[in-house]
């Protein structure tokens, strides 16, 4: 018998070399090609026995190929094995629908490789003799017995009807049938039900241009249980008529290779119900539904038990038996667990008549005749049991390795899907809550006031929303830390949900801002009644660090449909409301009224107007002496005023807030610097005496990055060498950031700058922190001042004055006293040592042009004490 023809079409050497060398001392004889092109021109010529085809080549893939050569007569019986790296359930189908009939993996077995290729081969010389009509019919079927009893596969052969006349000793290791028991019977009698009509439309619809087709389906083995096969079959035809003959069929057993396609087909569509965020039963009910077909004779049953709530899937249990599993469920978890522990692999089986923990459910296991169960712990990411699922039977068999895997994946894609689950809460929560307090976010709070609104629509109740500040809460967070502050928030939240109903909702914005929707109000005093009853939880204090703390809250109110019908409306109207609150000097709560929306325009108005003051030159400066013991002026303040067109001269108490809050304080005091160099660069130019003029810093400026920048190109463009300039600023400002702090004043000491602290002790400050800064004067607050005359406080007054001059001295700075204004509270000053006096009892503040006279007047006093000295 010549050798058999074996086509390798790869484009890598050495797999040509691997495989001869695998096959070598084979009655074989090899043909090489190294790419699909030069196969399909060859292969019709040459027509192989067999062909080892790779899927991935440079050109024509494997799968194209192997189309082209089904499709040509010449090469169409010719069996096709794949010679691949990868295994994906994907690649097979798609090399099974093209006509591939087996599969090697690369890196393959030499021992595999020569075992399928001779399964392959015996089988192609099997069909080959088969469809030798010329030979005589008992050289024929000597030669079909011969091949068909050393197959691997199982050879077998019908009538049209699907009577079998013939069945190779393969059936017996394969079906566990002898021949002898499937000759004389129908096919039908073993195939599943399911798939006979497609048995007998393949092999009746095997009569065509190839006569040959293949179908896969169910055979019931002796043992009762089914198993996959794939069939080949070919018909013989009477040449005459044309009818069939008889059918021809060659079947393996593919049980492994159907199992794993249906467990990855389960897996792809738990995953996907997974993605699309299906709810855990029904992802559960798809598990427990593919458990019962990969196991016909069991009844399997999840349970599992996720944020306290119980899932328990069971559709062919009876319900009393599902009800007592649930009731038992901590009790048979643990117990899983017990055996889990002491099993080396992950299935556990249970004897339902003697295990301990069934004691309970004997009598309705006894009912049903259960006697076993196969069970699988569902583990969350933290490893803790989560629940388990289940195959009950009604034997007392071993798991088979395809339940194992089944169970396997079900309590896998139930684990993912229950940690997908958490995952998926746990990012929406976030998206919607705070990460501090855990309570509504900004979104989450514009989501709930619109469904709020939309209630009280229907019913028409009225509803509310609060918008409450923390007072000078950055203060506290700037002194104590950002961790106190994050405490403190956490405490206001903590009060403020006590004082709340449990429909009404409590959000933080942002910040210190907090906000609250109050829905289902009989009216619209309701809202201010809990807003100041907010404002009361506050009176008492609150415990921060080990250090008792009062802090007080400020609350505005605006309620539909009175104060507005839109979400957006009603905020901004609340939102007006607690500006009223703090404008009243905090700690209160405002509802809103139609005034403050007025009040609200006209402080827009000023702020477009304070936008265009620069350019339009409509800013002035006014100066304040400050006068020595003696009366001299010893230097000047600088005071900004603003001019208007139409409004007349605006108060700096009414813009200066404005300035801060819309960030225009920056070029504001930029432009205040620039006026107060040129205007000394001119007097100087005049001849006058160079006079110190201090110029105020707002905290918003100090903090800019560009600060120190801004103030060294005005002295640059100033061009004036001697020390002139004194920034003051509040201690509140400098105890906000020390270590910025330290390093910006020390460079303005590398130009030559003076810094006062204005306001002194008014703000909250720290006597170590003094000693840090690079300091030059203290500037007692006004207030401190008029105490001194004070009937009622003189006393504390002068106390307190006498304490700071004091702390300066020892601290080497200067003082002065602001606003003073009557000769009592001037010789005060003068008698406890204060340098440097400023006040309406020496000049008010006054324009440039009015300034000049002073200064002359005392260049002339100066130039005549020289003369009378001389």
């Amino acid at each position: 018998m010549p050798n058999q023809k074996i086509l390798i079409i790869d484009d890598s050497p050495d797999i040509h070399e691997l495989v001869q060398l695998g096959l070598a001392g084979e009655p074989v004889d090899f043909i090489s090609c190294f790419s699909g092109e030069e196969a399909l021109a060859v292969a019709p010529t040459l027509r192989p026995d067999l062909i080892l085809l790779d899927v991935e080549m440079t050109g024509l893939d494997g799968f194209e190929v192997c189309r082209q050569l089904k499709a040509n007569p010449l090469t169409a019986d010719a069996p096709i094995v794949f010679l691949t790296g990868a295994s994906t359930t994907e690649e097979k189908l798609r090399g099974l629908a093209a006509g591939a009939a087996d599969y090697v993996f690369k890196p393959f077995d030499p021992a595999e490789l020569r075992a399928r290729v001779r399964a392959s081969l015996n089988t192609k010389r099997l069909m080959d003799l088969l469809a030798q009509k010329a030979l005589t019919l008992q050289q024929s079927e000597e030669r079909f017995r011969v091949l068909a009893e050393n197959s691997s596969d199982m050879i077998s052969r019908y009538r049209p009807d699907g009577l079998c006349l013939y069945a190779s000793p393969a059936s017996a290791a394969i079906v566990g049938y002898t021949p002898d028991e499937l000759v004389g019977r129908m096919f039908s009698d073993f195939i599943h039900p399911d798939e006979v009509a497609q048995v007998v439309a393949c092999y009746n619809g095997s009569c065509g241009a190839t006569r040959r087709g293949t179908v896969a389906y169910r055979f019931r083995k002796r043992s009762g249980q089914y198993l996959w096969l794939e069939s080949t079959c070919q018909t013989l035809t009477d040449p005459r008529t044309g009818s069939i003959r008889e059918i021809h069929a060659s079947a393996r057993d593919i049980t492994a290779r159907k199992e794993m396609e249906f467990r990855e087909q389960i897996r792809g569509q738990v995953l996907e119900m997974i993605t699309e965020g299906r709810p855990l039963n029904d992802i559960l009910h798809q598990l427990i539904d593919a458990a019962e077909r990969e196991e016909p004779d069991a009844l399997a049953a999840g349970v599992m038990l996720t944020d306290g709530v119980v899932h328990h899937c069971a559709p062919r249990l009876p319900s009393a038996f599902s009800s007592a599993i649930e009731r038992q469920l901590y009790d048979l978890v643990r117990r899983f667990g017990v055996l889990g522990a002491q099993s080396k692999d992950r299935i556990i089986t249970c004897d339902l008549l003697n295990d301990p923990a069934w004691r309970d459910l004997r009598p309705t296991v006894l009912e049903l005749g259960l006697r076993s169960c196969w069970s699988i712990l569902i583990r969350s990411s933290h490893r803790d049991s989560a629940g388990a699922i289940s195959l009950y039977r009604r034997d007392d068999l071993e798991p088979s390795e395809a339940a194992s895997e089944m169970l396997r994946l079900a309590s896998d894609l139930t684990a993912i899907a229950i940690e997908h689950r958490q995952l998926t809460d746990q990012l929406i929560f976030q998206a919607k809550n705070d990460a501090l307090t855990q309570l509504p976010n900004r979104a989450l709070f514009a989501d709930r006031l619109q469904h709020t609104l939309a209630g009280s629509t229907r019913s028409g109740r009225a509803a509310g929303v609060l918008l409450i500040d923390v007072d000078r809460f950055k203060q506290i967070n700037d002194t104590y830390g950002h961790q106190a502050g994050d405490e403190l928030l956490c405490q206001a939240a903590h009060r403020l949900n006590k004082r709340l109903r449990s429909c009404d909702t409590l959000a933080r914005m942002g910040g210190d801002e907090f906000a609250v929707i109050l829905a289902d109000l009989s009216n619209a005093a309701d809202a201010e009644i809990v807003a100041k009853s907010l404002v009361e939880e506050f009176k008492q204090p609150i415990v921060l660090r080990d250090r008792e703390m009062f802090v007080t809250i400020s609350v505005g109110s605006a309620t539909y449909p009175t104060d507005g019908k839109e979400p957006t409306e009603l905020l901004k109207n609340a939102d007006l409301a607690l500006y009223g609150a703090k404008d009243a000097g905090r700690n209160c709560a405002k509802p809103f009224t139609a005034e403050m929306s007025e009040g609200a325009m006209d402080r827009m108005e000023l702020e477009r107007a304070l936008r265009q003051a620069i350019p339009n030159g409509e800013l002035r400066l006014h100066y304040q002496p400050k006068v020595d013991r003696h009366g001299i002026i010893v230097g000047l303040e600088a005071l900004v005023r603003w001019q208007h067109p139409t409004l007349g001269l605006v108060p700096p108490a009414k813009f200066i807030p404005i300035g801060e809050d819309s960030g225009l304080i920056v070029q504001v005091g930029h432009w205040v610097l620039a006026e107060a160099a040129r205007q000394t660069r001119e007097w100087v130019a005049m001849g006058l005496p160079l006079i110190p003029i201090s110029v105020n810093v707002s905290a918003f400026e100090f903090a800019q990055p560009e600060f120190i920048l801004s103030i060294s190109s005005v002295l640059d463009s100033c061009g004036l060498k001697t020390r002139w300039l004194e920034l003051e600023l509040t201690e509140t400002l400098l105890m906000r950031n020390m270590r910025d702090a330290v390093d910006k004043l020390s460079r303005l000491k590398q130009l030559k700058i003076n810094v006062a602290i204005d306001d002194f002790g008014t703000g909250y400050s720290s006597l170590a922190y003094l000693q840090r800064l690079p300091l030059d004067t203290l500037k007692v607050d006004q207030s401190f001042t008029r105490s001194i005359d004070s009937a009622a406080n003189a006393a504390n007054g002068r106390a307190i004055i006498g304490a700071i001059v004091a702390l300066a001295k020892s601290l080497g700075l200067s003082v002065v006293a602001e606003g003073v204004e009557t000769e009592s509270q001037r010789q005060f000053l003068l008698d406890i040592g204060c340098d440097v006096l400023q006040g309406y009892l020496f000049s008010a503040p006054r324009l440039a042009e009015e300034i000049e006279p002073l200064l002359r007047k005392q260049l002339r006093a100066d130039a005549l004490s020289r003369t009378k000295c001389a």
